[in-house]
């Protein structure tokens, strides 16, 4: 995150020295990683902030970080609202069960059964054992819940929700 920081003074009797010694203590040095510093030095304040060089400067940067911020928040609305639409359509999100993708899912469940390992299983198909526990979900000890079988619909999403494919 980007710390902006504006000094000022009104005179020319005046100084920006006290400012900047206890912004360099706090580490805010013009020049320093993701610190921009703004200066309007001997700047009477007869004259409008508007018409103050640095200040002018500072209010430009934080219109465009202003702008960007509400483009970046639109972009995830627009996100979140068209998964939201594509799930209520029924696709699911996330990473493919890897058993099931390859056409193993039967014969995986198959040789568990028969007393073959998971981590032989693993081996074997090529897969992560966590891929194989998410195979055999139903008949591990302790679980009751059912994988992912039949046919499940997954949809590829385009920019503003609608189903590409």
């Amino acid at each position: 995150m980007a710390e902006l920081v504006y000094t000022r003074v009104s005179t020319d009797e005046q100084s920006t020295d006290r400012q900047t010694h206890l912004l360099t203590e706090a580490g805010l040095t013009d020049g320093a990683d993701g610190v921009r510093l703004f200066a309007d030095p001997a700047t009477s304040s007869k004259i409008p902030a508007l018409e103050r060089e640095g200040f002018r400067r500072l209010v430009l940067v934080n219109v465009l970080i202003s702008v960007g911020q509400f483009q970046r928040d639109l972009q995830n609305e627009l996100t979140r609202e068209g998964l939201a639409a594509a799930w209520a359509q029924g696709a699911r999100s996330g990473r493919r069960p890897q058993v099931a993708t390859n056409g193993a899912l039967d014969q995986v469940r198959q040789e568990y059964r028969e007393g073959a390992s998971i981590a032989a299983l693993a081996r074997r198909q090529k897969v992560s054992r966590v891929a194989i526990r998410t195979a055999l979900a139903d008949l591990l000890p302790g679980r009751s819940e059912q994988p992912a079988r039949g046919r499940t619909r997954f949809v590829r999403l385009g920019r503003s929700g609608e189903s590409v494919g």
